[in-house]
């Protein structure tokens, strides 16, 4: 399930393929995904500019003002293949939804549950729609700017998660920095004291970093099979790396949320970071 780190593995990955390339072809396989198919693809002829993430969205920009904007959804992947003509859908990936070809190689969008979504058009209209209303971006935490997006009755959690305060913070990140700072997900916003917003700033920076994966290697999302590398994200009942306690889990703003009720106690205190 990709949350900010994959997202911005993804961007790097394509950035790395298609920046400075020409679109010889644009493809649209699904009507769902791809928001118009027409625009889409209307991006052949085009010179990639660079690919860009703001929060969990990308954007591609290319250098006559358009721009591709997509986001990977639940399952979405970004693959590149070797060019080889022109595009026949029976020689791609299955689940392909569109797909990109340069004079070097093919990318293409795979997305199984189809809950991913692309939209081309003029770089403007598309960045107002797409990302205009994002908050500062979460890897710019900080002990201010949590003392301002905080200031809500919102459940910590559910604040941290709302992509018009903070961009980028997901359900798996959101929880793991709370296990970080000590703090309890359903605490309100506005009861965090200055050293619990400047643990939980910190927190939110080292969660991020802890999970970014460098371009060169391949993932598998957790949801998918891969590998758990987190602290608490997924581990109910099991113990604390910490305190040896049951991992607990409840439902905020919808989502499972996984913390420890030793290392993270509801009442307000004033604990080290844990770490």
């Amino acid at each position: 399930m990709p949350e900010l780190p994959e997202v911005e593995h993804a961007r790097a990955r394509t950035d790395r393929w298609l920046r400075g390339e020409r679109i010889e072809e644009a493809r649209s396989f699904d009507a769902l995904v791809v928001v118009d198919a027409e625009a889409f693809e209307a991006l052949r002829g085009a010179i990639v500019e660079g690919v860009h993430r703001r929060g969990k969205h990308l954007l591609l920009r290319t250098t006559d003002g358009r721009a591709l904007w997509f986001h990977l959804g639940m399952t979405g992947h970004v693959q590149a293949l070797p060019a080889s003509g022109p595009i026949a859908e029976p020689a791609l990936p299955r689940f392909t939804r569109w797909a990109l070809r340069t004079p070097r190689r093919l990318v293409v969008l795979t997305d199984p549950r189809r809950l991913g979504r692309a939209h081309a058009g003029p770089v403007e209209a598309i960045e107002a729609e797409h990302v205009g209303r994002l908050g500062p971006e979460a890897t710019d935490a900080s002990p201010a700017l949590l003392e301002r997006i905080l200031d809500t009755k919102l459940a910590l959690k559910a604040a941290l998660m709302d992509q018009a305060r903070l961009a980028g913070l997901g359900n798996i990140h959101a929880a793991e920095a709370l296990f970080l700072a000590g703090l309890h997900p359903e605490r309100p916003s506005r009861s965090l004291r200055p050293a619990e917003r400047e643990r939980l700033a910190a927190a939110i920076r080292e969660a991020l970093a802890r999970a970014a994966v460098p371009p060169d290697e391949d993932l598998v999302y957790v949801n998918e099979g891969g590998p758990n590398p987190f602290l608490v994200y997924g581990r109910e009942g099991q113990p604390c790396t910490v305190c040896g306690a049951a991992i607990g889990r409840v439902t905020t703003a919808g989502r499972s949320t996984y913390f420890c009720p030793r290392c993270q106690p509801r009442r307000p205190k004033s604990p080290a970071p844990r770490r």
